[in-house]
């Protein structure tokens, strides 16, 4: 995206990582919702779940977060040859399907890139009488 789209710009000074998460929420105070986002997020950092992070200091700030998320698509068909798909595995699966698929590609997935949408699942357990 930062390479393939005009006036993006990363989020994260000069550092790059292998995976980015964006998470948007809202609430009723805005100070105490900060507050407890950036505990969040410290804690996170401090336990070693994530290497890095940022909050949006204001509405601006925010869209141009959201511009690189909603212009993975469009940069990826600027970058060459797109292969799109949608399907169902356990999250704990889904980085096992990019190890395998480069595997398979060999030198064909040079730039093989991933990138996944993840909605929480209700699971319905049914028992049989």
């Amino acid at each position: 995206v930062l390479t393939y789209l005009e006036g993006v710009r990363n989020p994260f000074s000069s550092s790059m990582h292998n995976f980015y998460v964006l998470i948007e929420t809202t609430g009723s105070e805005e100070s105490y919702d900060r507050e407890k986002l950036e505990a969040f997020l410290l804690s996170s950092m401090e336990g070693g779940l994530i290497s890095d992070g940022v909050i949006a200091q204001d509405i601006n700030q925010a869209s141009s977060f959201w511009r690189i998320r909603e212009g993975i698509a469009e940069a990826l068909m600027k970058a060459g040859a797109v292969y799109k798909y949608d399907l169902s595995l356990p999250v704990e699966k889904m980085y096992d399907l990019v190890e395998k698929m480069r595997q398979r590609l060999g030198k064909a997935a040079y730039n093989f890139i991933d990138y996944e949408i993840l909605f929480p699942v209700q699971q319905s357990r049914h028992t049989s009488p």
